[in-house]
């Protein structure tokens, strides 16, 4: 048996609905994760507070930067699917 799926019912490991199960769990993991990434983005762009569009840009650009490999596999960590460390 694997993991219940959204009614609340076991799905057999290759079911389709247990494939579904999975494919939505990394949907979520990726959503949830860029919605941290993106909380991480918006905070350094507040301490910036660039008020010009190509400073703006600039400032998106080096926010972006600062997510390290570190960060994101927290960031999934945080949405309950860590990833292995390399």
């Amino acid at each position: 048996m694997g993991q219940a799926t959204p009614g609340g019912f076991p799905a057999l490991e290759g079911s389709p609905t247990s494939l579904q199960c999975d494919r939505e769990d990394q949907l979520f993991a990726r959503l949830c994760a860029h919605r941290a990434a993106f909380s991480k983005v918006k905070a350094d762009l507040r301490q910036v507070s660039p008020r010009v569009q190509a400073k703006l840009d600039d400032a998106i650009t080096e926010a972006r930067a600062r997510i390290t490999p570190e960060d994101a596999r927290g960031f999934f960590k945080h949405c309950g699917f860590p990833l292995p460390a390399q």
